[in-house]
């Protein structure tokens, strides 16, 4: 049973049995389009997926998940063209670790996807100019989506359109909800650049968060997925850290940056 808004479902929903239903829903398996990624090779980090710890989502009939869901319904209302083109230009930043051939006629956006948000850095900042950093940058997302989607299959929260009919979603990942893997992935690049730049970790955040909210806008995310999206870039990029291997290749990637940055500062003079 999902909340549909009538009167018919509030008096339902009132019952115990309505509310097992409703907290027995899950993503449908048959829906996900991911089991690839469940079988990831990781590079840096090697633990159990176990080892991120993030809290249970709200229950789906807890009144927590309905303000939730009213909130992405407010979101739905004032979401005009142009915010829903610009939501559209951020859905297809991501990066899938299985796209590997460049002739491939998504590769480049792939690439692209690892470069978002630091983009402001200046337009030096690209995989054709730090090659090295790229590499690292696919090494270190490679790992976080063998454990975002594992986590994600681990919990299969019904997306927000699952548990409310009135949501109008404007895509329909093949996926569970819990933990935004746009947030996730957008907050682990905004850790790992503010570990090279920590002048601009707020901005970096906030072009993460940006990333995280217009899921919500589309209505494919709950507020609650966004939050542990963040979480779990907080523990991966803490276990990045612990790696001997990552730390080399981070202070490799830094001196990459850095000289580029100060190339393109002098042709700028």
């Amino acid at each position: 049973m999902a909340f549909n808004g009538g009167k018919k479902a509030a008096k339902e929903n009132n019952s115990d049995v309505a509310f097992r239903s409703l907290d027995d829903m899950t993503f449908p398996e048959a829906d996900f389009r991911r089991s690839a990624y469940l079988k990831l090779r990781t590079v840096y980090v090697h633990v159990p997926f176990s080892k991120f710890k993030l809290k249970p989502f709200p229950a789906n009939s807890s009144s927590e998940t309905r303000a939730e869901l009213n909130f992405l319904l407010r979101l739905q209302q004032t979401r005009n063209a142009e915010a829903i083109n610009r939501t559209e230009t951020m859905a297809a930043v991501y990066f899938d670790p299985l796209t590997t051939n460049p002739s491939d006629p998504d590769y480049t956006r792939n690439i692209n996807s690892l470069f978002y948000i630091g983009r402001d850095l200046g337009p030096w900042f690209n995989a054709e100019k730090l090659p090295l950093t790229s590499q690292v940058l696919q090494n270190v997302i490679q790992d976080a989506t063998y454990y975002i989607f594992s986590l994600k299959n681990e919990f299969s929260r019904a997306r927000p359109y699952q548990l409310d009919s009135r949501i109008q979603h404007l895509e329909a990942p093949g996926h569970a909800s819990y933990p935004s893997g746009h947030a996730s992935a957008s907050y682990v690049h905004a850790f790992i650049l503010s570990h090279i730049f920590p002048e601009y970790k707020d901005h970096f955040e906030g072009v993460a968060s940006d990333m995280a909210f217009s899921r919500e806008t589309r209505g494919v995310h709950y507020p609650s997925d966004s939050e542990a999206g963040k979480e779990f870039a907080r523990q991966f990029v803490n276990e990045l850290m612990k790696s001997p291997k990552f730390r080399t290749d981070l202070a490799s990637m830094k001196n990459e940056i850095m000289q580029e940055r100060a190339a393109h500062q002098l042709t700028r003079k």
